[in-house]
């Protein structure tokens, strides 16, 4: 990389941090300030659960409850308790 090339890289990265700089997020995602502008931010959730959500929550937790209980089981087995 030549001195050219590389002030050449600089200059752009120092570009690209002042273009960042300029974006601030609010804590809530509400709103987006950049150049000094306030610009609101329109997020909406889904308010109803989708399949995935209830098969999840159908399975998820006795499966998970299984496992547990099997990891307990083991550890009681090694400690020689049972």
């Amino acid at each position: 990389m030549t001195v050219s090339e590389f002030e050449t890289l600089r200059s752009e990265i120092a570009a690209m941090r002042a273009d960042v700089a300029g974006l601030r997020i609010d804590m809530d995602g509400r709103f987006t300030e950049m150049d000094g502008r306030l610009i609101k931010v329109e997020a909406k959730l889904d308010e109803k659960p989708g399949a995935a959500t209830v098969y999840q929550v159908a399975f998820g937790a006795p499966i998970a409850l299984v496992g547990f209980s099997a990891a307990l089981v083991a550890l009681a087995k090694a400690l020689g308790l049972i």
